[in-house]
Protein backbone atom coordinates (compact mmCIF):
# COMPACT_ATOMS: atom_id res chain seq x y z
CA UNK A 1 0.00 0.00 0.00
CA UNK A 2 1.15 3.57 -1.11
CA UNK A 3 1.63 6.08 1.57
CA UNK A 4 1.26 9.08 -0.60
CA UNK A 5 -1.89 9.85 -2.80
CA UNK A 6 -2.12 12.66 -5.52
CA UNK A 7 -4.96 14.34 -5.56
CA UNK A 8 -5.92 17.03 -8.67
CA UNK A 9 -8.52 19.25 -8.22
CA UNK A 10 -10.06 22.31 -9.84
CA UNK A 11 -8.49 24.53 -6.86
CA UNK A 12 -4.80 23.03 -7.16
CA UNK A 13 -2.52 19.53 -6.83
CA UNK A 14 -2.91 18.68 -3.06
CA UNK A 15 0.08 15.92 -1.87
CA UNK A 16 -1.87 13.77 1.27
CA UNK A 17 0.23 11.50 3.02
CA UNK A 18 0.71 8.59 5.61
CA UNK A 19 1.56 10.80 8.91
CA UNK A 20 0.44 8.88 11.89
CA UNK A 21 -1.66 6.67 13.20
CA UNK A 22 -4.43 6.60 15.35
CA UNK A 23 -7.50 8.82 14.34
CA UNK A 24 -5.94 11.04 11.62
CA UNK A 25 -3.32 8.81 10.44
CA UNK A 26 -3.08 10.90 6.49
CA UNK A 27 -2.89 14.47 6.23
CA UNK A 28 -2.24 16.81 3.82
CA UNK A 29 1.60 17.69 2.91
CA UNK A 30 1.93 19.87 0.18
CA UNK A 31 -0.06 21.83 -1.89
CA UNK A 32 1.41 23.16 -5.58
CA UNK A 33 -0.53 25.10 -8.42
CA UNK A 34 -2.78 26.70 -5.98
CA UNK A 35 -5.59 28.15 -7.03
CA UNK A 36 -5.17 26.12 -10.76
CA UNK A 37 -7.40 23.56 -12.22
CA UNK A 38 -5.57 20.44 -12.33
CA UNK A 39 -7.32 18.22 -14.39
CA UNK A 40 -4.86 15.23 -13.94
CA UNK A 41 -1.54 13.93 -12.81
CA UNK A 42 0.58 10.74 -13.41
CA UNK A 43 3.41 9.63 -11.42
CA UNK A 44 5.56 7.52 -13.86
CA UNK A 45 6.75 4.45 -12.48
CA UNK A 46 9.48 4.36 -15.58
CA UNK A 47 11.50 7.18 -14.18
CA UNK A 48 10.21 8.65 -11.10
CA UNK A 49 8.75 12.02 -12.58
CA UNK A 50 5.68 13.56 -11.91
CA UNK A 51 3.69 15.24 -14.59
CA UNK A 52 0.57 18.03 -14.38
CA UNK A 53 -2.10 18.84 -16.74
CA UNK A 54 -3.54 22.20 -15.90
CA UNK A 55 -6.42 24.38 -17.56
CA UNK A 56 -5.63 28.06 -16.89
CA UNK A 57 -8.47 29.17 -18.91
CA UNK A 58 -7.45 31.69 -21.01
CA UNK A 59 -3.96 30.86 -20.71
CA UNK A 60 -5.01 27.18 -22.28
CA UNK A 61 -3.44 24.10 -21.31
CA UNK A 62 0.28 23.27 -19.32
CA UNK A 63 2.06 20.55 -18.74
CA UNK A 64 4.29 20.26 -15.80
CA UNK A 65 6.64 18.35 -14.82
CA UNK A 66 8.51 17.70 -11.55
CA UNK A 67 12.28 15.45 -11.14
CA UNK A 68 11.27 15.41 -6.95
CA UNK A 69 8.02 14.24 -5.86
CA UNK A 70 6.01 17.14 -6.71
CA UNK A 71 8.14 19.81 -4.66
CA UNK A 72 9.34 21.81 -7.65
CA UNK A 73 7.86 21.98 -11.04
CA UNK A 74 8.78 23.05 -14.58
CA UNK A 75 6.67 23.70 -17.38
CA UNK A 76 7.10 21.24 -20.63
CA UNK A 77 5.84 21.61 -23.87
CA UNK A 78 2.09 20.42 -24.26
CA UNK A 79 0.93 19.05 -27.38
CA UNK A 80 0.09 20.94 -30.49
CA UNK A 81 -2.67 20.33 -33.10
CA UNK A 82 -0.99 21.26 -36.96
CA UNK A 83 -2.74 24.10 -38.78
CA UNK A 84 -5.40 22.91 -41.13
CA UNK A 85 -4.37 22.18 -44.24
CA UNK A 86 -5.07 24.91 -46.77
CA UNK A 87 -8.31 24.04 -48.66
CA UNK A 88 -9.64 21.86 -45.99
CA UNK A 89 -13.16 22.60 -45.17
CA UNK A 90 -13.15 22.02 -40.95
CA UNK A 91 -14.22 19.36 -39.16
CA UNK A 92 -17.64 19.11 -37.68
CA UNK A 93 -18.93 16.86 -35.57
CA UNK A 94 -21.59 14.63 -36.75
CA UNK A 95 -24.26 15.04 -34.34
CA UNK A 96 -24.44 18.41 -33.59
CA UNK A 97 -22.98 20.23 -36.57
CA UNK A 98 -20.42 22.30 -34.65
CA UNK A 99 -17.23 22.82 -36.18
CA UNK A 100 -14.06 20.74 -34.17
CA UNK A 101 -11.28 23.23 -33.51
CA UNK A 102 -8.00 21.99 -34.39
CA UNK A 103 -6.56 23.36 -30.85
CA UNK A 104 -5.88 21.63 -27.69
CA UNK A 105 -8.93 22.00 -25.32
CA UNK A 106 -7.75 19.54 -22.67
CA UNK A 107 -5.40 16.52 -21.58
CA UNK A 108 -7.76 14.38 -20.04
CA UNK A 109 -5.65 11.20 -19.67
CA UNK A 110 -1.58 10.58 -19.53
CA UNK A 111 0.38 7.07 -19.61
CA UNK A 112 3.93 5.85 -20.33
CA UNK A 113 4.86 4.85 -23.39
CA UNK A 114 6.31 0.70 -23.66
CA UNK A 115 9.44 -0.70 -21.78
CA UNK A 116 11.28 0.29 -25.96
CA UNK A 117 10.11 4.42 -25.11
CA UNK A 118 11.91 5.94 -22.61
CA UNK A 119 11.22 9.33 -22.29
CA UNK A 120 7.65 8.76 -24.42
CA UNK A 121 4.57 9.94 -22.59
CA UNK A 122 1.48 9.81 -24.22
CA UNK A 123 -1.62 12.23 -23.96
CA UNK A 124 -4.97 11.88 -24.66
CA UNK A 125 -6.72 15.18 -25.70
CA UNK A 126 -10.06 16.97 -26.88
CA UNK A 127 -10.31 17.64 -29.44
CA UNK A 128 -9.70 13.29 -29.88
CA UNK A 129 -5.82 13.08 -30.31
CA UNK A 130 -2.97 10.99 -29.05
Amino acid sequence: MSDRILVSTRKGLFTIERTGHGATPWSVTRACFEGDNVTLVYPDHRDGHVYAALDHGHFGIKLHRSSDGGVTWQECAAPVYPKIPEGREPDRCPMAGIEIPWTLNLIWSLAGGGADEPGVLWCGTLPGGM
